[in-house]
């Protein structure tokens, strides 16, 4: 790993940090951000830092780490590869295609994504199905369980997933639905089938 240059030298105040020397000293998502804002050298500096801070993570066995060290290196430094990231990527990759670990995750020691079906789907269809329902209830239709199954056959969701996407979504918005009011044959056509099944009332055709 290339000698990092330390940061310029201040004397010892109480007033604020600089924003690269806060970026060090505080570790966050953002803390890259901020310290591109700074001046180049500075900003090498600081991506330097997050990725020693990776290494002793990826060591103490945080596989996600070693990933997260590459992303920052390749995407923001213009260093040499650490020795510690050279050769743990070229270990995990051995691994894999020596057929030493039967997946890229094993070979790298990630943690199990427990939830992830269910989590990826949500944040697919939540929003689509918050619309969904806020238009439909908008035409006309109460919002019920009936509804809430409605609105899941459209997607190959039970209505309990359908409830919890929507009422998840009201509850992140303040309350607000996207629309109060609207005329039933303003409805998109796509759900036109949906409403009359759940009102008995098929939308009058728009002229």
């Amino acid at each position: 790993m290339a000698k990092k240059k330390p940061l310029a030298n201040r004397p010892e105040q109480s007033g604020p940090l600089t924003e690269v020397e806060f970026a060090v000293a505080n570790p966050n998502p953002d803390q890259a951000e901020v310290a591109r804002r700074a001046s180049e050298d500075e900003f090498q500096d600081a991506i330097d830092d997050l990725i020693e801070a990776k290494r002793e993570q990826a060591e103490a066995g945080d596989g996600t780490a070693l990933l997260d060290a590459l992303f920052d290196f390749c995407i923001n430094s213009d260093r040499d590869m650490p020795e510690w990231l050279r050769l743990g990527v070229g270990d995990a990759v051995r691994k894999y295609t020596k057929l030493h670990a039967r997946t890229l995750d094993e070979a790298f020691r990630l943690p199990e994504r427990k939830g992830f079906s269910a989590k990826s789907k949500r944040a697919r269809l939540g929003c689509r199905i918050y619309a969904e329902v806020c238009t439909l209830h908008a035409a006309g239709a109460s919002i019920t369980q009936e509804l809430y199954h409605a609105v899941g056959a459209r997607h190959g969701v039970g209505r309990n997933f359908v409830e919890e996407c929507y009422t998840k979504e009201l509850r992140r918005r303040g309350g607000r639905r996207i629309v109060e009011a609207i005329e039933p044959a303003k409805l998109p056509k796509s759900l036109w089938a949906t409403f009359e099944a759940i009102t008995g009332n098929r939308p009058e055709k728009r002229l």
